[in-house]
């Protein structure tokens, strides 16, 4: 089952994603077999394309993502620090995979953002992108 991406600015641009990236726990590209036996097989995890935003814009959009058991799955978040950027203004729900970022003058032009996705069991998948931040 492939859910569709709903990815907006509040600033009112709307982007889409364009393909469906899975990878397991050993960060390998291979698709998920069908669920067998007790096996336990990680989340499939939409991709997410890279984005340009302007000082002042809001980003938000719902991480697209799936068990092949049907199980919950949690989220979280990874930023690429580097002295003096803060990431105070980007989260993503844990239950719900709803990421938010706010571009301000002090984030650096471009930031690297890994959003994880776990099953109960402990299988990991995740999507990374890059958000630049235009400074004027």
């Amino acid at each position: 089952m492939t859910a569709h991406t709903r990815i907006q600015t509040i600033v009112g641009h709307t982007l889409a994603s364009v393909c469906l990236l899975t990878l397991s726990s050993a960060c390998s590209k291979e698709e998920p077999s069908a669920p067998s036996g007790d096996r336990n097989l990680p989340p499939v995890v939409e991709s997410i394309p890279d984005f340009s935003l302007s000082v002042g814009d809001t980003l938000s959009f719902l991480t697209v993502a799936s068990d092949p058991e049907g199980k919950p799955l949690t989220y979280r978040l990874v930023v690429a620090h580097s002295p003096g950027s803060g990431s105070a203004r980007a989260s993503v729900d844990p239950d719900s995979g709803e990421f938010i970022f706010v571009a301000q003058k002090t984030d650096r032009p471009f930031r690297w953002v890994g959003i994880f996705v776990a099953d109960p069991e402990g299988e990991e998948s995740y999507a990374d992108f890059y958000v630049a931040v235009d400074h004027p």
